[in-house]
């Protein structure tokens, strides 16, 4: 049997990149904008021979998960949303900084009961970042995301083998910001690659994913001298 972490470690850690959620992330000075994405009353099931529960309602399903999601961005919206603001971003004086959290246990009631992950992550630039290839899938899965509804990804874990690819389909519900998601695909073979223990087969779950923006010290310089500037002309003009 697969563990949470082999199908929402690998698909939504990736989130990791782009979004904030369960716990305040550290205050940080001169914010320029955020992506962050909460997930919570999470349930995620899976089974080869089909999902059993979470009220999943197709027996194709082997991997499904249900919850509520809240999804804020006041990074990319200004520059045009997704996938327009990719390009104006990587022109943008930033460094960057990556939350993610996530918790699961067997009962909702007593979350947090087993810490899956909780890692943060930082680079100096856009080039940086768009590297990073888990932070790179993570921008390409949340342009996917944002762009339709529903809507299907076509994960490709290792370009180089062949035949490691699957698909992950999801629905939200804009009016109650619910989710779900799903796959018609065994995942089973992803748990060796993590090496972690399992789980039960029904999970709940809840996710902290963020993204935080923050201008280079040239950028902070700059707007330093221009205030100084209006200051000084201000007082000529008195």
């Amino acid at each position: 049997m697969m563990n949470l972490k082999s199908i929402i470690g690998p698909a939504l850690s990736i989130a990791g990149l782009t979004a904030g959620l369960l716990v305040a992330a550290p205050a940080t000075a001169g914010i320029k904008g955020q992506m962050i994405l909460d997930l919570t009353e999470g349930c995620f099931s899976y089974g080869a021979a089909g999902a059993p529960g979470c009220s999943n309602p197709d027996a194709a399903f082997k991997e499904y998960a249900t919850g509520k999601y809240k999804f804020v961005d006041t990074l990319l919206a200004p520059l045009g949303g997704l996938p327009a603001g990719l390009g104006p971003l990587s022109l943008k004086p930033y460094s960057y900084q990556a939350f993610a959290r996530l918790e699961a246990g067997a009962d909702p009631a007593l979350l947090p009961d087993t810490m899956i992950f909780d890692v943060t992550g930082s680079w100096p630039n856009y080039t940086a970042l768009s590297s990073d290839p888990v932070m790179r899938l993570g921008l390409s899965i949340l342009a996917a995301v944002m762009g339709s509804n529903p809507g299907s990804y076509l994960f490709d874990p290792n370009p180089s083998v062949p035949g490691d690819e699957f698909s992950i389909h999801w629905k939200l519900n804009t009016a109650d910001e619910t989710f779900a998601a799903w796959s018609e695909q065994d995942l089973n073979w992803l748990a060796p690659l993590l090496g972690q223990s399992r789980l039960p087969a029904d999970v709940s779950f809840r996710m902290h994913l963020q993204l935080n923006a923050i201008p280079e010290p040239a950028s902070l310089a700059l707007l330093g001298i221009g205030l100084i500037g209006l200051l000084f002309g201000g007082r000529r003009l008195t």
